[in-house]
């Protein structure tokens, strides 16, 4: 799925209005890889759903090819 994060910037962390690429990881939380580069669980009270299943779906077309 995609995200927008609506938190406060941290250029080491998350950028206000930046999209991310993310995946439900359980009890509603994302995870997704930050500015940092590493992947990461952020709850979703920061985050506003753009697209539901892009992620997903992207991943069911790397397993199969």
């Amino acid at each position: 799925m995609k995200i927008k994060y609506i938190g406060k910037t941290s250029k080491l962390t998350l950028i206000n209005g930046k999209i991310y690429n993310a995946r439900d990881c359980g009890k509603g939380w994302f995870a997704l890889i930050d500015e940092t580069g590493e992947e990461y669980a952020y709850p979703p009270n920061l985050f506003e759903v753009v697209e539901e299943g892009a992620v997903e779906a992207q991943d069911l077309l790397l397993k199969a090819n």
